[in-house]
């Protein structure tokens, strides 16, 4: 965990710190808040987020193209923030998808009004549509892409398991 103070600034807590490949003057920080600096540190600004609103765990910026900026958030709401830096910094933007976070919730019966799911729907859609590319962890998760409107040729599946019977 690093804080720090930054001259007429408030104080910033940086748990995580990305450096950019290229720049070393780029850095971000995952926290509450997705900040940038552009100077090394003197100066910080958010990106996005508030203070107990988004809830950034990790920031990858690519080794090799550091116009590609990767953000892991926990939620699907989170990911416009992605979308929107990687089109302020001319990158392509990427989501990778785990969870269908509003099937779930209307599946589960955590969420059960249906005048309000059609509203989620066509955001969630517009979210997933906004991205260059959408990955996801099977092929079942693709086809619900699909469904959802994602074209196939902007859609990778990106496995996040092994089958341990192929390991000697």
């Amino acid at each position: 965990f690093f804080s720090m103070k930054v001259q007429n600034f408030p104080d910033l807590d940086l748990p995580t710190i990305t450096v950019d490949p290229k720049d070393p003057n780029v850095i971000y920080s995952a926290s509450t808040v997705m900040w940038r600096t552009l100077d090394g540190g003197v100066s910080w600004s958010a990106v996005r987020g508030a203070p107990g609103g988004d809830d950034y765990q990790r920031i990858w910026v690519n080794p090799t193209n550091p116009d590609i900026v990767f953000a892991v958030a926990p939620s699907l709401m989170s990911a416009p923030v992605a979308a929107a830096v990687a089109r302020m910094c001319g990158a392509v933007s990427w989501l990778h998808v785990q969870d269908l976070e509003i099937d779930a919730a209307f599946e589960l019966g955590l969420l059960r009004n249906e005048g309000v799911r059609g509203t989620m729907l066509a955001v969630e859609r517009a979210i997933l549509r906004s991205f260059d590319r959408v990955s996801t962890i099977s092929s079942q998760m693709i086809r619900r892409l699909q469904q959802k409107g994602v074209s196939s040729d902007r859609i990778r599946e990106v496995r996040n398991w092994v089958d341990t019977s192929t390991i000697n």
